[in-house]
């Protein structure tokens, strides 16, 4: 016992060591890196769990994607894991290592997991569009590649032309240090406002339009050209089409983002060339790359003869907002198809089925203009004869003939298909491009019984399906102790904490929270339906009720509705058996499963991460405990430290200002209260200082008799001392940052809190430990002070008689809330160990801390949950 006691000031000593310090400027420098690499790693893990919830997106199977989609989505998420490992390195340098192991084997899997990427053949630089196929995309890009497959392998009529492949970008990009130039000029602007976007796009395009191009590229180009025109029996103007590696790519489509001519004459061929690779660098292509995690990719360029267009339009073979209508939808009208593509023009449009090819749906538009090809190049716009304004811009014939030839096209190449075509002057249909549409799947919705009673309706659908089960409150870790198997599991937050409950739990609902998390890949992992940010869910849901949750229809019923909990086989997975479908589904094995359930179990180490998702999880945990041991595992000088005033009154606590925490550096050794900038610091002063403090409780003998014992045996529990120790709080505070190291009687804290305007970086830290009466009161304390606290929304651990608690992820007004409660609980718990022996006096007390609570946050909601 008596140990113990030294235990404790051994601890407290670390906190408030005179040894060797830093100084002031040295500390502050110290706290701004850890703080801006914390930041870093907070938010490369938030964006590797988008990703990680793109890819398992895909995996349900409800939208269509091609290589391009793994590739992108597989080099964005392992690179973010990465990144968050080299920051959690720099805040515990050497400390763990072995994640870098586990790192590379993990990657190794992926990438043997990963098809290799089709190369071009080297030296070829043009390739006449008669050559290729869709197994040319590595060469030709995939627009290209797809045209040819039309062309070529179905016989479709696609004008005629070539491509310049990405060997020959790749070649010009090289050339007087191009690319070099490029990449200097993008890294030295930084640009991430818009205004700066636009000048950066303009100064890298005007490098590429001077820019020499190579000899051999330009006669290439020239001699293909001359050839075309042999063939065509003359020199026609042609489209010059951008073919990026990976643009029509389902999942990384590009749609719109790069640079197509239209009729270009001859003269201007290599000057439309420079134009189309210029596009790559464009303000909507680099920002739609920086968005996705794309790589700058080489850029083919197509030139395709213009062929007259007396009508043109769009083919969806699928309706890409409902997978389950079975219908092809066109859309068409007078002229060039540009207008349509852009959606720019009023069109007609024709709904098809299937299966039957019969027209089910027509809408005919007033099109009073259309675009057409200019006499000498380019498009106009121009008006539409009166007798065709309101006129059907294609026959029933040709609406009939275009599903027909699509869904062959949707066959060839396995998936749904966006569809560009014209009509020429002989009524014929040219095939223009092709190229993956994406699918935005609805849930298939079950009509309810009558006799259903709905008990909450909306949230967010983070994992489908329909399950039914006793609704099991989890509002404190001991909670989970007692989950039942086949409950629904009703939570305030989705902590990660939970997963270890998702095996066993039907269904899953919590009041916050979206679709990106570790919850909710766990859930989708375990296919548990999940209705995340259902407000009042504890309050509306009743602790013990039988429960029927809907995630699909994004409602929760009274009772077990047996007719929704029949097999679903509405729900058709588009993908799976596919070869993409199986590569992603390999790959996913080594990004998403999460095995590192427990951070405080024994298996919670660096090298037991067998998957990205495991890292990202292990590096949180551990950063936030890195970040947060700021105030006890730095010294400082005293003579540093500001002793706090309120209005003019000295009060028992110091400052040390670490970087903006004050609002003006004061010159005396004294601060006053109204100087302080710090939120997290004012949020704690105002729970302390919210209701006086009417002294200890009243003791039972033995409590007296004990806390006498405990302090007679060690004379440093002597709290009216002159000792170093007496009396000494400090805060070391910025801005958002605020560390409280202090001693309230014989007990200790330690607060530490970052509080901003990103709640993904927000979190508060709470440990509380010591005491003057035995240890098994202490231990009571501890575990009464958790149980309040859990009630407000923290996660609590107790050992002993040390209690660590935290919240973190939520709003600034939210944290700020839950320091005051902290401020209170630490005034208002001094000394309380000595009652514990009174179970009555302690409800009662604990009822008392929560009433004030509540009234201190003036808002019932969060009153405190027992």
């Amino acid at each position: 016992m008596v140990e113990g006691i030294r235990r404790i000031f051994r601890k407290l000593e670390l906190f408030f060591a005179d040894g060797e310090s830093p100084g002031p400027e040295e500390l502050r420098e110290s706290f701004q890196v850890r703080y801006h690499t914390f930041k870093q790693l907070i938010n490369a893990n938030t964006q590797a769990l988008e990703a990680m919830a793109e890819i398992e997106e895909a995996m349900q199977g409800r939208i269509s994607f091609g290589f391009g989609f793994v590739r992108a989505r597989t080099a964005r998420v392992t690179a973010l894991v990465y990144s968050i490992i080299r920051n959690l390195e720099a805040l515990a340098p050497g400390r763990y290592a072995a994640l870098f192991d586990s790192f590379e084997i993990i990657r190794g899997n992926i990438q043997a997991a990963m098809p290799p990427v089709e190369k071009h053949v080297e030296g070829r630089r043009v390739v006449s569009l008669a050559e290729i196929d869709r197994n040319d995309s590595g060469e030709c890009g995939t627009k290209m590649a797809h045209l040819g497959e039309l062309k070529n392998r179905m016989g479709l009529r696609v004008p005629d032309g070539f491509v310049v492949t990405a060997d020959a970008c790749r070649q010009f990009m090289e050339s007087g240090g191009l690319r070099e130039e490029i990449d200097r000029i993008i890294q030295s602007a930084a640009a991430t406002e818009p205004a700066q976007m636009q000048m950066l796009a303009a100064s890298v395009a005007q490098l590429v339009m001077d820019a020499e191009m190579p000899p051999e590229i330009g006669s290439a180009i020239t001699r293909e050209y001359e050839a075309l025109a042999t063939r065509l029996g003359h020199r026609p103007n042609v489209a010059v089409r951008s073919s990026a590696l990976g643009e029509d790519e389902s999942g990384s489509s590009y749609a719109g983002q790069y640079r197509s001519l239209l009729n270009i004459h001859s003269d201007n061929l290599l000057s439309s060339y420079k134009e189309v690779v210029a596009a790559l660098y464009g303000v909507q292509a680099m920002g739609y790359r920086l968005k996705r995690g794309l790589d700058t990719p080489s850029m083919c360029v197509g030139f395709i003869e213009m062929v007259g267009a007396q009508a043109g339009g769009v083919v969806y073979t699928r309706d890409p907002m409902s997978e389950h209508a079975e219908a092809v939808l066109i859309s068409s009208t007078w002229g060039r198809p540009k207008s349509v593509v852009d959606g720019a023009g009023l069109a007609d449009s024709f709904v098809v089925d299937r299966r039957t090819l019969a027209l089910r749906e027509r809408n005919i538009a007033v099109k009073s203009t259309c675009l057409r090809s200019s006499a000498q190049e380019g498009v106009s716009s121009d008006c539409v004869p009166p007798d065709k304004v309101s006129a059907q811009s294609l026959t029933d014939g040709q609406v009939e003939e275009l599903a027909r030839t699509c869904l062959r096209i949707e066959r060839q190449f396995g998936y749904p298909q966006d569809i560009e075509f014209a009509i020429d002057g002989q009524g014929e249909v040219v095939y223009l491009q092709a190229r993956a549409v994406m699918l935005t799947a609805e849930p298939v919705l079950r009509p309810l019984p009558d006799s259903a009673a709905v008990l909450m309706a909306g949230g967010v659908r983070v994992s489908g399906g329909i399950a039914a089960g006793k609704v099991h409150h989890v509002l404190k870790s001991a909670s989970a102790l007692v989950f039942e198997p086949g409950g629904v599991l009703v939570a305030r937050q989705p902590s990660p904490d939970l997963a270890v409950l998702l095996p066993s739990a039907s269904a899953l609902i919590t009041e916050l929270g979206g679709v990106a998390g570790h919850l909710a890949t766990v859930a989708r992992e375990f296919q548990v339906p999940a209705l995340f940010g259902l407000q009042d869910a504890l309050d509306q849901i009743p602790d013990g009720a039988m429960v029927t949750v809907d995630a699909d229809g994004r409602r929760v019923l009274k009772g077990v509705v047996e007719s929704l909990l029949e097999p679903d086989v509405g729900q058709a997975n588009l993908m799976e058996g596919s070869p993409v479908f199986q590569t992603l589904a390999a790959i996913a094995e080594h990004v998403t499963p999460l095995h590192l359930l427990d951070p405080e179990g024994l298996r919670f180490r660096p090298e037991n991460c067998t998957t990205l998702h495991d890292i990202t999880r292990f590096c949180h945990e551990k950063a936030v405990a890195e970040m947060f041991s700021f105030g006890r595992s730095h010294k400082f000088s005293r003579y540093e430290a500001k002793q706090l005033h309120v209005d003019g009154s000295p009060k028992q606590f110091w400052v040390v200002n670490l970087q903006d925490g004050f609002v003006a550096e004061p010159e005396d050794k004294w601060v006053e209260l109204g100087n302080i900038a710090s939120i997290p610091m004012l949020a704690m002063w105002k729970g302390m200082n919210a209701f006086s403090w009417d002294g200890p409780p009243a003791v039972d003998g033995r409590g007296f008799l004990s806390v006498m014992f405990e302090a007679s045996m060690n004379p440093k529990l002597n709290v009216t001392g002159g000792g170093s120790l007496a009396f000494k709080n400090y805060f070391m505070i910025s801005r958002e940052f605020c560390s409280l190291q202090s001693r309230f009687g014989f007990h200790f804290c330690n607060v530490e809190a970052l509080v901003g305007e990103y709640a993904v970086e927000n979190y508060v830290g709470f440990r509380f430990f010591g005491g003057a009466a035995d240890p098994g009161r202490r231990r009571l304390r501890v575990l009464l002070v958790a149980e309040v606290l859990e009630g407000f929304g923290f996660r609590t651990m107790v050992r002993e008689d040390s209690l660590a608690a935290r919240v973190e992820g939520r709003d600034k007004d939210f944290m700020i809330s839950r320091l005051a409660v902290l401020g209170h609980m630490i005034m208002h718990t001094r000394q309380l160990d000595m009652i514990m022996r009174d179970l009555g006096q302690a409800r009662a007390y604990k009822a008392k801390l929560c009433s004030q609570l509540s009234e201190l946050l003036n808002n019932g909601e969060y009153a405190c949950r027992t």
